[in-house]
């Protein structure tokens, strides 16, 4: 796991900032700051397709039901993004109980098969430390 936090592209607008551009003296400057440009409308334009992609396609898996509350009655899901549809949907129906604690707790102890790749071990151990952090009941490093 990484502490590293995802910034999400800004919409540029659709050309250079006026300043920016009066900044410039040279061609190559202003060529430079429209590439630049391209380049930030490109990845903004990728990260909004993505982000609506996965609003759908999170919608389709879990239903109508359970997501109808960021659900506009004019636009539907559009203004809502991933990020906040996970968010609703890990607040509202994420709760971990102390029975699911202790089965987890029981996976964490399992022993472990020496037939398998060590990865499989390890894997293990990151799936139950990642179910305790997702229930704020974390298991600590000893």
């Amino acid at each position: 796991m990484t502490s590293d936090v995802f910034t999400a592209p800004q919409n540029p607008g659709s050309t250079p900032s006026a300043a920016d551009l009066g900044a410039a003296s040279l061609a190559k400057e202003i060529t430079n700051l429209y590439t630049k440009h391209d380049i930030e409308l490109k990845m903004y334009e990728e990260f909004m397709a993505t982000d609506h992609l996965g609003v759908k396609l999170i919608c389709a898996a879990v239903g109508d039901m359970y997501t109808s509350p960021l659900k506009d009655e004019y636009t539907g899901y559009a203004a809502v993004t991933t990020k906040q549809l996970l968010k609703h949907l890990t607040d509202e129906y994420c709760d971990i109980d102390e029975t699911a604690l202790v089965q987890n707790q029981a996976r964490m102890s399992a022993s472990y098969d020496p037939n398998l790749p060590i990865e499989s071990w390890w894997e293990q151990i990151a799936d139950c430390v990642a179910f305790t952090d997702a229930g704020s009941s974390a298991f600590t490093d000893k």
